[in-house]
């Protein structure tokens, strides 16, 4: 008989060693007598703490050789000094959407930041709980758009250690990684595309921040000079996914989401086309049970169904976003 045994995660002390009480003291004029440390659910690649105290929170993010819920992938400490870069670049461009960057310690890979989500919470926690309001769409669709535009003729830092073989240096694995001809096609339609800018690469609600008072954005560890609207197509994907349920909420959420961002004007056909193709990509990505896990919060068995529907509609080449909402309909079936 054998028994497993789940390894805890480090500890931020764990994580830093003697180099802690330096960290904490980048903390303390934001926060006062730092008396709560926990670590932030979220993302797969890097440790991320809160800090508590009097006076506010911070955010502490640490990179180190292996992605933190996924021990048994490599990662890249040396990304998180470019990440740090883009947040600077992206804070200047807009202070009221992205973290500040309060200290950084090249040493220990640990960058401490300013808190943009006000409630504690991500919005792909409220996703779980709740649906999306056409409001919250319309509002990040425009704050996507104010993103773009003020980023617009921004290049991004050189990298200064690049590797090929990290999936950060491939700004299009999720969708290359499914050996998908379509998206294969709509990879190498983005690249070709003239318009390119700074793009953010990982637009998901597990980092992003939306309250009455604001939306926050951060995690730019996918961040790339591309297509823009990969942006739209990528977090349109996981909205999809989330309403499975719900499925009659979308039509009106979609288009709230496209208003707020194109306002209505709508997109040029081709761009249509391709952004939809993105959101296909997105949803095969996330319901596929892959190496890098997603909690959709959806019944299997209407995940399992959707993404056959997706499929479906992927390999018969054109879609649109209206016809992956029409997925998502009971009793529809795509052709």
């Amino acid at each position: 008989m054998t028994t497993s045994t789940t390894v805890p995660p480090p500890s931020l002390a764990d994580l830093l060693g003697q180099a802690l009480p330096r960290v904490l003291a980048d903390c303390r004029p934001h926060t006062g007598t730092p008396l709560v440390i926990e670590r932030v659910s979220g993302g797969n690649v890097a440790h991320v703490f809160s800090v508590r105290g009097p006076a506010g929170r911070v955010i502490i993010k640490i990179l180190r050789e292996h992605f933190a819920r996924i021990p048994s992938l490599r990662a890249d400490p040396a990304l998180i000094g470019d990440e740090c870069r883009l947040l600077e670049l992206y804070h200047a461009a807009a202070p009221d959407v992205f973290p500040r960057v309060v200290a950084f310690h090249h040493d220990t890979h640990t960058m401490v930041l300013t808190d943009v989500f006000p409630d504690g919470h991500t919005y792909h926690e409220h996703l779980i709980e709740r649906s999306a309001t056409a409001g919250e769409m319309t509002r990040l669709g425009r704050t996507l758009r104010r993103v773009h535009q003020a980023t617009h003729d921004a290049r991004p830092p050189e990298r200064q250690n690049p590797d090929p073989h990290f999936p950060a240096y491939q700004p299009d694995f999720a969708l290359r990684s499914l050996r998908h001809p379509a998206l294969d096609a709509a990879c190498a339609e983005m690249a070709s595309r003239p318009d390119h800018q700074l793009v953010l690469g990982d637009l998901a609600p597990k980092n992003i921040s939306i309250t009455d008072a604001r939306i926050g954005l951060c995690d730019l560890g996918n961040t790339h000079h591309g297509w823009p609207l990969y942006d739209l197509g990528y977090f349109a994907g996981h909205l999809l996914i989330h309403h499975l349920a719900r499925p009659y909420e979308l039509p009106a959420l979609v288009t709230a989401l496209l208003m707020g961002y194109q306002g209505k004007r709508a997109l040029p056909w081709p761009d249509a086309v391709l952004t939809a193709t993105v959101a296909g990509g997105v949803v095969l990505y996330r319901l596929g049970g892959g190496v890098v896990p997603y909690l959709h919060g959806q019944p299997a068995a209407l995940a399992d169904r959707y993404r056959e529907r997706t499929l479906t509609l992927l390999d018969h080449g054109t879609l649109t976003l209206q016809d992956l909402v029409r997925a998502a309909q009971p009793g529809t079936v795509p052709v």
